[in-house]
């Protein structure tokens, strides 16, 4: 008979470990930073929590699968939680190649127009405040019109970003996750 319990014990304890493993696998994970186009916001090789169900998103023509009063060719993407909003750091699927990732702040959302004129952002005709930037280049862009379920995103340090200005939009459905904290930076191992 103790046996008996033992066993129980054991595979409760199992079923409880599993859960919180896939809770954990679905709702955050680790990201490390790449070079220093975030800096000095994050730094190259500092390691974040990214919380990925707040831009938790579900694509209309998917949906439809289920729900059949959904438009089934739709390409709209529903966040169900919050979409990205201006001034979050984003962590997303790189537009020209999505087995890479990068992160990023959002400057631009649907319907804005962004353009840059001597290194400082301009959304919707009027000059944004930018207190996170720590190296603006002085360049100016053209127009930009950020289309529907896209962003517009921007690295910290704008001299050394590879971003929207070089690639475009960010579409919806290549947003990952937003950091959450950061568990190790380079800069705390510096000074300890």
């Amino acid at each position: 008979m103790p046996s008996r319990l033992i066993i129980r014990e054991i595979a409760e304890t199992f079923v409880v470990v599993m859960l919180v493993f896939l809770a954990l696998q679905i709702t955050v994970r680790t990201y490390q930073v790449e070079g220093s186009s975030m800096a000095p916001t994050m730094d190259h090789t500092d390691y974040v929590l990214v919380n990925k169900i707040v831009y938790t998103k579900f694509q209309k023509n998917v949906l439809s699968n289920f729900l059949p009063f959904v438009d089934m060719a739709s390409k709209e993407v529903m966040f169900p939680f919050h979409t990205p909003q201006r001034g979050e750091i984003v962590i997303f699927k790189y537009p020209q190649d999505e087995t890479r990732e990068f992160v990023k702040r959002v400057v631009g959302v649907p319907g804005d127009l962004v353009e840059i004129k001597k290194g400082y952002v301009y959304v919707n005709s009027e000059r944004i405040t930018e207190e996170y930037v720590s190296y603006r280049d002085n360049g100016s862009t053209r127009k930009y019109k950020v289309g529907s379920y896209s962003y517009f995103v921007l690295g910290d340090n704008r001299i050394s970003s590879n971003d929207s200005r070089d690639w475009g939009v960010v579409p919806a459905e290549n947003i990952v996750g937003k950091p959450w904290f950061t568990l190790w930076s380079s800069r705390n191992n510096e000074n300890g």
